[in-house]
């Protein structure tokens, strides 16, 4: 055989090696580029889910804690007593729904307006105005509450029934505890809402009712669009497509694209999700007739704490496109470049063949290092051939695949961050507690050595320090600070967070058992929610903050807004619920004085009552007197008139 045709050969098989060693590398990295995403979009489903569930879960929380303290549970074992007491309960129950029925879609009747003008129905709506006033839109649709009959003891406005007893919600909730329904369009407040029901019962377990809340779809709906808005916030070119939230059954209850019927089209998910009858997560790919090819991950609810989950699904859909994007873009250089350095190579001779094995080998060597997960490998060619450049292009390719590599990183410790903050935030009834928790996260996960959380006071804008981490107290240094005073004051008023990279030596210092030192850093970062300083948190470290790290604040910074806010709404409820109690007690003790009054008045009119019986005995004894004295008088006469006739004439 020729030389010539030696080195054609020799040529072709470099050729079709480098081909398959281009598209093998390629294959391989969107391999690791899929799995990276799908790793991605699992930990975006579960906190997309964890979210969902939370909200319900804090709901029912809430409406315990409101339930514990309040005067419903009197007010529905005085109902159970009136109603136990009925000989014809069912018959007076049916009358009065068909009553309340027939005025349901006019004016109420006198029965209707009797129960919704209760005390206990207007402390529900004071619940409810004081939940809408701090989460700045309608929260609940409707609230109401049954007794063990099923009929309503309170609500916050005319509901389309009177009993209930014999409706789904009703039964689950007695039975199971906690009952949370599918989306549906509720006609008595006009809005798409969820039914999160739950059974009352007295402090011995006794079944005592049923109450009943209607959570707006809109406010999971917003909980979702904001996950979004901080995804594109961080990166606008990532490869989410949409996020999406199912039933059981398929059917769409939300979705993050902003679709103007989605709360009332009964759409099924397109893609048959296979697997949860083994599996809670699902990944799998599906063609999407606009977009193409999707990646699409599946969570099924938790649930969380007594509220089970198992109801609804997440589907975090990723545009396959955008993801192998690049590596499409690097497989058709490859393609190129080998066409290239075929035609190239039929011209050459032996030396050039000898140079292209060697420089083959070696990026080869470096294909087979990218596949086996070292994508810092370079070839570090500086040829100018097609040989050179086919090298230069796998070495962009792979400084591509490490960066992506890097940022998939970057955004897993960002997310888990942000999962595990939520984690720690969960379950705290004061503010101080979840500052210290908080304080306590943020300095472990960022590695600071020194903090503290101030929070804004309830009746001015001082802000005063409630959690600290190994921080030293100093004379004259107050714990409590006014706006625009220092750091933490600057911070506040302004509404920005502030970096100090020039700690002064005597500005604060870590204490420890060995001795103190001061911080090299210290970031000063204001918790905002809708545009009010709630509080402000402090870090110090003996290191510089890197990029990452105060990107993780500003990313936590809205989250511990709503987390604050929420805490400090509970806690007004609470306060607003107990001082409710002590006027319901106050009025009691009046109520009492006054019927101790009745009473002492009762006995003051007996008194009297016995007083004139005695006087009108005595009256009548004198009247007989006086006819016995008459009386004898006469007789008297009588007999001296007799006797001086006897006695004649003197």
């Amino acid at each position: 055989m020729k030389i010539s045709q030696k080195l054609i050969i020799g040529t072709l098989l470099m050729a079709v090696m480098i081909w398959a060693v281009g598209l093998f590398a390629v294959n391989q990295s969107r391999e690791a580029l899929r799995s990276s995403i799908e790793k991605s979009s699992l930990i975006l489903a579960r906190q997309v889910m964890d979210s969902v569930d939370r909200v319900i879960h804090e709901h029912i929380d809430q409406w315990r804690a409101i339930y514990s303290g309040s005067l419903f549970k009197e007010a529905i074992i005085k109902s159970n007593e009136a109603f136990a007491k009925l000989d014809n309960r069912q018959e007076v129950i049916g009358r009065r729904n068909r009553q309340w029925v027939s005025s349901s879609d006019g004016e109420p009747s006198e029965f209707a307006k009797a129960i919704i003008q209760t005390d206990s129905s207007q402390v529900l709506r004071n619940v409810q105005a004081v939940v809408n006033h701090h989460d700045g839109y309608e929260v609940y649709s409707e609230v109401y509450i049954t007794n063990r009959f099923g009929v309503n003891v309170a609500q916050t406005s005319m509901t389309s029934n009177f009993k209930h007893d014999d409706e789904q919600w009703w039964q689950d909730a007695r039975a199971d505890g906690i009952a949370v329904g599918d989306v549906q369009f509720d006609l008595s407040s006009g809005a798409w809402s969820i039914d999160v029901c739950m059974r009352l019962d007295d402090t011995d377990g006794t079944f005592l009712g049923v109450l009943k809340v209607e959570l707006r779809l809109s406010y999971i709906d917003e909980v979702i669009h904001e996950i979004k808005r901080d995804i594109f916030a961080q990166d606008e070119s990532n490869s989410l497509h949409s996020i999406l939230l199912l039933n059981r059954q398929g059917r769409i209850l939300l979705t993050s694209e902003d679709a103007e019927d989605q709360y009332s089209d009964d759409r099924i998910y397109p893609h048959e999700i296979k697997g949860f009858g083994e599996f809670d997560a699902v990944t799998f790919s599906a063609e999407d007739p606009e977009i193409g090819e999707i990646l699409v991950t599946s969570v099924l609810s938790k649930g969380c704490d007594e509220f089970l989950g198992g109801i609804w699904i997440v589907v975090v859909e990723n545009n396959a496109a955008k993801i192998f994007a690049s590596a499409t873009k690097l497989r058709n250089e490859i393609l190129l470049i080998a066409a290239i350095v075929t035609i190239a190579g039929l011209t050459g001779g032996i030396g050039l063949s000898v140079s292209l094995s060697r420089r083959l080998e070696r990026l080869r060597n470096a294909a087979n290092a990218t596949r086996d997960g070292d994508l810092s490998v370079r070839t570090n060619m500086s040829h100018s051939d097609e040989i050179g450049q086919l090298a230069r292009a796998f070495d962009r390719m792979a400084e591509t695949l490490q960066e992506n590599d890097s940022s998939i990183q970057r955004n897993d410790w960002l997310k888990t961050g942000q999962t595990q903050l939520n984690d720690t935030a969960r379950g705290h009834e004061i503010p101080e507690s979840l500052a210290d928790a908080v304080l306590t996260f943020l300095t472990e996960y960022m590695g600071a050595q020194v903090g503290a959380i101030f929070l804004v006071g309830k009746h001015d804008m001082s802000l005063k320090m409630v959690a600290s981490y190994a921080y030293q107290a100093r004379k004259n240094v107050s714990t409590e600070v006014g706006l625009g005073q220092g750091l933490v004051g600057q911070a506040a008023l302004e509404k920005k967070t502030i970096l100090l990279t020039e700690v002064p030596e005597d500005y604060v210092r870590i204490s420890s058992g060995l001795g103190e030192v001061s911080p090299r850093n210290i970031v000063v970062m204001p918790i905002l929610h809708n545009g009010q300083v709630k509080g402000v948190i402090e870090l110090g470290t003996l290191n510089k903050f890197e990029d990452i790290q105060l990107d993780f604040l500003e990313q936590i910074g809205p989250g511990l807004g709503v987390t604050f806010n929420s805490v400090q709404s509970r806690q007004e409820v609470q306060e607003l619920l107990e001082r409710t109690q002590v006027q319901a007690e106050e009025l009691e003790a009046q109520q009492e004085e006054l019927r101790q009054s009745n009473e002492e008045l009762e006995e003051q009119t007996t008194s009297l009552q016995i007083s004139e019986e005695r006087l009108k005995t005595q009256q009548e004894e004198l009247e007989v007197t006086n006819q016995e004295l008459e009386e004898r008088t006469e007789a008297m006469e009588v007999q001296r008139d007799k006797a001086r006739q006897a006695n004649g004439p003197t």
